[in-house]
């Protein structure tokens, strides 16, 4: 039952990591700005944005000695459309246009059937400086892997990078703090972030002016589950890089690249107590798609 279990919670637990993600485009050389940037989403009611992300994940376990590697792409297709402004906030309505996921592991490769999540929509409130508050009817959008069903949720807890809240030129910095809360049946997820970002100068991207942005990331996480009858609790710190493109003239997330890394372990308690060390690195590009 432990190599059973482990190899299930596996999957489980490198589906639970998430960063932000990036695009791929034609970009001209960096050009510095004086002026201040007010860097400001523009969520336009009617507006229809597209985006892509692709993300890689690689996990490393060792297993009474013995290493167990677990890969998953994934891609997600999605659009997102303003439905209401108010004073400081806009409802935006979430459409999964399509999606796949692709897993590796010693127990033979898997193709994740993701057709239950096309056409599904949710909402959720977003202000202008990216950040996102209440969702609903996310919970209820899932997909199967083997006979466990999993939540979308994950993916969009932090789909807009943080702007800063205040005119910035270049190398001015700004740090937010972020908890990532999922409670699932058999899973109880958090994950606090320290995002670091600094405004580097504009680039040219497709034809759009766009602020060119980095972010250091750190996150510790951590889940507690059950899966098999066995119950498991995760703890791993991560870092990560992330680059930022934005349309600041507007008003359009453009493009993120980013890559996390990070070690931790896992505590197995079924008949017997044991602990699992592991290795994550993950590689996220999202774009926006016209």
């Amino acid at each position: 039952m432990f190599k059973t279990g482990v190899r299930s919670f596996s999957v489980l637990l490198i589906l639970s990591f998430i960063f932000l993600g990036g695009c791929a485009s034609q970009q001209k050389v960096i050009q510095l700005v004086s002026e201040k940037l007010d860097l400001r989403y523009n969520f336009t009611s009617g507006q229809t944005l597209q985006y892509r992300t692709n993300s890689t994940l690689i996990q490393t376990m060792e297993v009474r000695g013995n290493e167990v590697t677990t890969e998953v792409e994934k891609e997600i297709v999605y659009s997102v459309v303003p439905t209401k402004q108010d004073a400081d906030k806009s409802m935006l309505k979430f459409t999964i246009n399509s999606g796949s996921m692709n897993i590796s592991q010693p127990g033979g490769d898997m193709k994740v059937d993701m057709n239950e999540i096309i056409g599904k929509s949710f909402t959720m409130q977003a202000n202008s400086f990216g950040k996102e508050f209440e969702s609903t009817d996310i919970d209820s959008i899932t997909y199967s892997i083997g006979p466990t069903k999993h939540s979308i949720a994950i993916d969009f807890q932090a789909v807009f990078p943080d702007l800063a809240g205040k005119p910035v030129t270049i190398d001015d910095s700004w740090t937010v703090i972020d908890t990532i809360k999922i409670k699932a049946a058999t899973t109880d997820f958090e994950m606090v972030m320290i995002d670091k970002y600094t405004l580097k100068g504009v680039e040219q991207i497709e034809d759009r002016n766009c602020a060119k942005i980095t972010c250091a990331t750190s996150a510790n996480l951590q889940s507690i589950s059950t899966a098999q009858g066995m119950d498991f609790v995760t703890k791993v710190e991560l870092k990560g890089n992330a680059t930022i493109y934005f349309d600041y003239e507007n008003g359009i997330f453009v493009k993120i690249n980013s890559d996390a890394s990070g070690s931790g372990s896992i505590t197995a308690m079924g008949d017997e107590k044991i602990i699992i060390p592991l290795e994550q690195k993950m590689i996220v590009e999202t774009i926006f798609v016209e």
